[in-house]
C-alpha cells in the first residue's frame, strides 16, 4: 500500500496519470470524497487507469491530511465488473452505486410539511424508517408519494422533464383548493451524525425555480439557527455556510442544488443531495412499462419501471445471482435471470424455468405479471438507492408470497414509503411496528389530505388490543373512521 506522501504525489487531477495501484489502495473515506466531488473522474479511472485525466485547468493534489485524516484507514480495493473496453462519459451512476454499504443510511426524511401541492394544501406527515400509508381511494396516498418524487427532483433539476414523463403541465402541481400560486415545503432530514437539518423552499411553477430556500441545523436555538444557514437562497443571490453571498449568475431547475457542483458544497450538503437523487419513486410501477426493451437505465427503473432490463443489465453479477436466489423461494423452478443485448443496444430481459428435465426461457413480453414486480421490487431492495417508495405493493403478487415482500421491505436498509389497500400487508407488522409505521390518510370536509397513526384512533387503538393490525384493519368502515376523526378534530376543515 503506498505511504500518504507517495499517494500525494501520484493522486493528481490535471494531466498527471492515475495509476492502478493508487485506486486499489485508496482508503474508504478516500474513495467516498472522490465520488462526491468528481464522479465522472473516478468512472474514468476506473475504467482506464492509465489514462491521463484533466478538469479544466486546475490541478487537484489530495494532502497527506486528506488521505489518512478520516475516520476509515483500512484499504478498500474496488474491483468493478464488466467494465472493461467501455466507455465512459460524464457521472455513471452503476459506478457511483458501488461505494460502500453505509452511506445510504447516512441521511433519511423525518417529515414533511406541504402547502399547496394539488390536495396537500397544508399537509403535515411524518415518515419512520419504514412507512405504510393507507386510506379510502382519493384520500391523497398517491399524491403523497408524488410529492415525494417532486421533492426528490429539485436536485437533479430538469423539472420540464418530469412534468412531461407524467404528462403533467406546470399549473398541475398546484392545488385547486386554494389561490396559491407556489408550492412550499419543509422537509426535516436526520442524518447519522445526529445532526438534524431543515430543508425549507418555495416552488415556482412558472419558473421552475425554488425562488426561496434555505437548509439549516434544527439542535441549536432559533436565534443562533438563524445565523447559521448552511443554504440560503433569496432575491436572486445565494450562500453557502459562512461564504460570502453571491449572485446567481447560472440557470437551473427545482433547487439550486440541482446547479452547484457536488465538490463546492459543504459535506452536509452534499450528503442530502445524494440521498435526494437516488430516491427511487415506482408510484407507477405497470407490467406493460417493466415489459419494455430499453437500451440504458441511467440508474434509475424508471417511470412504471419501463427501464427494468437495462436496470438488471447494469447490476453486478453477485446482485444478480442473489436476485435470482431470493426470487428461487418465491418460484422454486427459477433457474435463471439473464438480460441480452440486442442490436443497436436494446436489452431484453428474460427468465429461465427448469420443469422436470426440461428448461424453459421465457422472454419479458410472456412472463407473468407477478413475478415482474417482485423482480423490480427485490432489485430495488438491492440497488444503492436511499429511499425506495412504492404504490400499492400488494398488486399482481400471489397472497403468500405477500409476507415474503413486507418482511424484505420493512427490515431493508433504506428507507421505505408504500401505500397499500389490503390488510394482510398489515397482519404481517407486529403491534408495536404496526403503531409507528402505519398512517391513515384521510380528506376533509374542504377537500384538505390529512394524517394521523392509524392505530392511535381510539377505535382501533381499541381493537389492536384484541386483533392483529390486518385484522382490526378489515374490522373497520373507512368511511366512518374519516368521520369519527373529523369529529375530534373540527377545526381541521
Amino acid at each position: 500500500m503506498l505511504s500518504s506522501t507517495d499517494r500525494t504525489k501520484a493522486i493528481r487531477f490535471g494531466g498527471h496519470r492515475l495509476r492502478p495501484e493508487d485506486i486499489h489502495a485508496v482508503t474508504t473515506s478516500w474513495l467516498d470524497e472522490t465520488i462526491h466531488d468528481s464522479p465522472a473522474i473516478f468512472c474514468r479511472a476506473l475504467v482506464d487507469p492509465g489514462l491521463p485525466i484533466t478538469v479544466g485547468t486546475a490541478t487537484r493534489i489530495m494532502t497527506p491530511a486528506q488521505i489518512s485524516g478520516f475516520r476509515h484507514t483500512g484499504p478498500h480495493r474496488v474491483r468493478p465488473r464488466g467494465l472493461a473496453g467501455r466507455q465512459h462519459t460524464g457521472d455513471n451512476w452503476r459506478i457511483i452505486g458501488q461505494r460502500l454499504e453505509g452511506w445510504r443510511l447516512s441521511v433519511r426524511i423525518k417529515s414533511i410539511e406541504v402547502i399547496g401541492f394539488k390536495s396537500l394544501v397544508k399537509l403535515k406527515l411524518d415518515l419512520p424508517k419504514f412507512c405504510c400509508l393507507t386510506g379510502l381511494n382519493g384520500s391523497g396516498k398517491s399524491t403523497v408519494l408524488q410529492f415525494i418524487d417532486f421533492a426528490a427532483q429539485q436536485v437533479r433539476g430538469e423539472i420540464d422533464s418530469w412534468l412531461r414523463l407524467r404528462g403533467w403541465k406546470n399549473r398541475d402541481v398546484l392545488s385547486k383548493l386554494t389561490s396559491a400560486r407556489v408550492v412550499t415545503f419543509r422537509i426535516a432530514l436526520e442524518q447519522s451524525n445526529n445532526h438534524d437539518l431543515l430543508w425549507t423552499a418555495t416552488f415556482d411553477p412558472h419558473s421552475l425555480m425554488c425562488v426561496s430556500e434555505t437548509i439549516q441545523p434544527t439542535d441549536t436555538t432559533a436565534a443562533q439557527a438563524a445565523d447559521s444557514p448552511i443554504l440560503q437562497v433569496t432575491n436572486g443571490r445565494y450562500r453557502l455556510s459562512k461564504r460570502d453571498e453571491q449572485a446567481i449568475e447560472f440557470k437551473y431547475q427545482g433547487s439550486i442544488l440541482s446547479g452547484l457542483l457536488d465538490n463546492k458544497l459543504p459535506s452536509a450538503l452534499r450528503e442530502v443531495k445524494t440521498f435526494l437523487r437516488t430516491t427511487e419513486s415506482l408510484d407507477m410501477l405497470t407490467p406493460e412499462r417493466l415489459r419494455e426493451r430499453v437500451r440504458e437505465a441511467r440508474g434509475t427503473l424508471g417511470i412504471g419501471g419501463r427501464n427494468l432490463s437495462a436496470f438488471l443489465a447494469d447490476a453486478a453479477a453477485p446482485n444478480i445471482a442473489d436476485l435470482t436466489k431470493t426470487l428461487r423461494r418465491a418460484y422454486p423452478q427459477l433457474i435463471d435471470i439473464t438480460v441480452r443485448s440486442l442490436r443497436a443496444g436494446w436489452k431484453q430481459l428474460q427468465v429461465t424455468e427448469k420443469f422436470g428435465e426440461k428448461a424453459i426461457s421465457t422472454e419479458a413480453q410472456h412472463i407473468n405479471d407477478g413475478t415482474l414486480r417482485l423482480l423490480a421490487i427485490f432489485a430495488e431492495l438491492a440497488s444503492k438507492h436511499g429511499f425506495l417508495v412504492f404504490d400499492e405493493i400488494e398488486n399482481g403478487i400471489n397472497p403468500e408470497l405477500i409476507e415474503m415482500v413486507v418482511k424484505s421491505l420493512s427490515t431493508a436498509p433504506q428507507q421505505v414509503l408504500l401505500t397499500t389497500h389490503s390488510p394482510m400487508i398489515l397482519n404481517y407488522l407486529d403491534d408495536q411496528q404496526a403503531k409507528e409505521s402505519v398512517i391513515f390518510l384521510y380528506r376533509t370536509r374542504n377537500g384538505f389530505t390529512q394524517a394521523k397513526r392509524l392505530f392511535e384512533i381510539p377505535s382501533l387503538s381499541e381493537k389492536l388490543k384484541v386483533m392483529g393490525p390486518g385484522e382490526a384493519f378489515a374490522d373497520t368502515d373507512l368511511q366512518r373512521l374519516s368521520e369519527e376523526i373529523t369529529a375530534i378534530h373540527p377545526g381541521e376543515g
